[in-house]
């Protein structure tokens, strides 16, 4: 149920080593996570790296600061704009979850 925060880590750690110059982030869909370059999500980036969720796992109660569904990382702090929630929760019994936090220093908990 963590590959999201994985993705939102090396989201992160590129920002912070300045790959490309660039900043990094992930846009979080349903059954999805999209690490992209630059400071906003672009569907039809070649950059993009989609990263399906297993079939069973969902994502759902996404709240950001700023609303939208990307968490777009500051470079050199690794810090952002986005922080906030969400929740990953199992399709067959969506009692079962686990809340995602992402602060405003970046930190993935």
């Amino acid at each position: 149920m963590l590959l999201a925060s994985s993705i939102l880590e090396e989201a992160r750690s590129l920002t912070i080593s300045s790959v490309d110059s660039s900043q990094y982030g992930v846009y979080l869909e349903d059954s999805q996570v999209t690490l992209f370059k630059g400071s906003t999500y672009s569907a039809l980036s070649s950059d993009n790296v989609i990263t399906s969720l297993n079939p069973k796992i969902g994502i759902r109660n996404i709240n950001l600061s700023g609303g939208g569904s990307s968490v777009v990382f500051q470079r050199l702090t690794g810090g952002t704009q986005n922080f906030g929630t969400f929740e990953l929760f199992v399709i067959a019994d969506p009692d079962v979850s686990t809340m995602i936090n992402i602060t405003a220093t970046g930190v993935v908990q």
